[in-house]
């Protein structure tokens, strides 16, 4: 079953909650969805920096499909 978190930065308690973003999506799994995100771009680093790094540990191991899939996320 695919987890998902969603955070609205129209939200103060979401905004709130995103002024430590190591803290609030660190250790999230599954699909993270950030509305309004061009709000807080305090967090692009952060963002990019974690995608970039699970690029970096994608196995050998796994199959053309998944690799593809992860080439395909952007920041929008």
């Amino acid at each position: 079953m695919l987890t998902s978190s969603f955070f609205d930065l129209e939200v103060p308690a979401d905004q709130a909650a995103l002024q430590s973003p190591m803290l609030a999506l660190g250790d999230l799994k599954g699909l993270v969805i950030l509305d309004e995100v061009q709000l807080a771009p305090a967090l692009f680093p952060f963002l990019r920096e974690r995608r970039t790094r699970r690029r970096r540990h994608n196995s050998p191991n796994r199959g053309r499909a998944e690799s593809s899939a992860m080439d395909s996320v952007r920041l929008v």
